[in-house]
């Protein structure tokens, strides 16, 4: 029991330091993209109509031709290449769409649970060494001989 518990509380706190190295490895593939409401695809011509061949070059005064922006760029992990969009006038940008119900995975979040669960197990890594040190005392007194009286 004292071996088990000894072996699993270091295998925790083991886990716990690796989060953030596991962390660092996958944040180092995030996209800072900016998000946007699309606009319905009937509009996207109208509006490319309206502003011309070329719009001031703004990503802000592009981005008004495909939709509405949501919020201020962020970091995302992992988004799928139907959700990106690169504007015919300027390919270099590149937007999310963000849509109900399908919102692409954000840095932060993934930094906030990882920093939630590394501390958890962290938490019952030492826990877990404690009771197996709290109950090896335990045993260790249990079956020392008592003195004898002179």
């Amino acid at each position: 029991m004292l071996r088990l518990a000894r072996r699993a509380g270091y295998a925790a706190i083991a886990l716990a330091v690796l989060a953030l190295p596991a962390y660092l490895v996958v944040a180092d593939g995030a996209q800072t993209l900016q998000a946007f409401a699309p606009l319905d695809e009937a509009l996207v011509p109208v509006n490319q109509f309206e502003y011309g061949e070329d719009p001031t070059g703004k990503p802000a005064d592009i981005l008004a031709i495909y939709g509405t922006p949501v919020g201020e760029p962020e970091a995302y992990l992992f988004v799928e290449d139907a959700m990106l969009v690169h504007p015919v006038e300027d390919p270099a940008l590149a937007w999310v769409k963000t849509l109900p119900g399908q919102e692409p995975l954000k840095l932060e979040l993934v930094r906030a649970f990882a920093l939630r669960v590394g501390l958890a197990v962290f938490a019952a890594g030492t826990g877990l060494l404690l009771l197996a040190g709290f109950l090896g005392r335990r045993r260790t007194r249990s079956a020392a001989p008592e003195p004898v009286a002179a």
